[in-house]
């Protein structure tokens, strides 16, 4: 399934929690009302990255998958992805988690360059926090085409031992994770992910090769095509 697709479908799955739970207990949520094996830790860009999401959500253990720009994970709740009614009681919301190749000196992207890579609507918001540049968008519909998804939703990114993040939460219309929790919710999760990831010793300046035929910016910064490969 392509990456765009299985979104869409999760996020039907998880914003329709009462069809998903069914009165016998069986597992029934899910893609396509069944449950899907899930983790509450992923070991992403051979080592460099741990996923851990907040407490209450869990990985879609079969959506991890590897492309050409990296590798891709889809977090949800874990009450939504096995059926099972969970102690931790959360939002429901569809997360994604993008993981670049490597690159030396990679610095973390500000905001406006996340902005920037919004192929359409609007970003309504954008902070440049610590350790996190996140933006709220509104109107960008051509991720998930026909999903029921709020038309507002939070993307995020951060570098992690030269390799850069890419966070996306997507909630149902109306809910509060598409509002100020979904902010905090992705600060939660990008936490999550520097505390558990390992602190890898980066190149110095002096080590560092540059890139052939590269302007320093351009070395400095993501290019908006990365950036859109990012929020799938």
């Amino acid at each position: 399934m392509r990456v765009p697709a299985r979104i869409a479908a999760c996020l039907c799955a998880v914003f329709a929690l009462a069809a998903c739970l069914d009165t016998t207990g069986g597992q029934t949520a899910g893609e396509g009302g069944r449950a899907v094996p899930v983790a509450r830790q992923v070991t992403m860009g051979d080592g460099a990255v741990i996923v851990v999401p907040p407490a209450g959500y869990c990985i879609d253990d079969s959506s991890i998958t590897s492309r050409a720009s990296g590798e891709f994970a889809l977090i949800a709740s874990c009450e939504s992805l096995t059926g099972r009614l969970s102690t931790v009681s959360v939002e429901p919301a569809v997360i994604t988690v993008t993981v670049s190749n490597p690159r030396e000196g990679r610095e973390q992207p500000q905001a406006d360059l996340l902005s920037g890579a919004v192929p359409q609507g609007v970003a309504l918001i954008a902070t440049n926090g610590e350790g996190l540049s996140i933006v709220q968008v509104e109107g960008d519909d051509g991720a998930l085409p026909g999903a029921r998804g709020d038309r507002k939703h939070w993307r995020g990114a951060m570098v992690i031992n030269d390799r850069l993040v890419g966070l996306a939460l997507y909630g149902a219309p109306g809910s509060t994770v598409s509002g100020p929790e979904g902010e905090r919710l992705l600060e939660a999760l990008a936490k999550e992910i520097r505390d558990h990831s390992p602190l890898m010793q980066r190149r110095t300046a002096q080590d560092a090769a540059p890139t052939p035929d590269m302007p320093d910016a351009a070395r400095r910064q993501p290019s908006r095509g990365l950036l859109g490969l990012l929020f799938p």
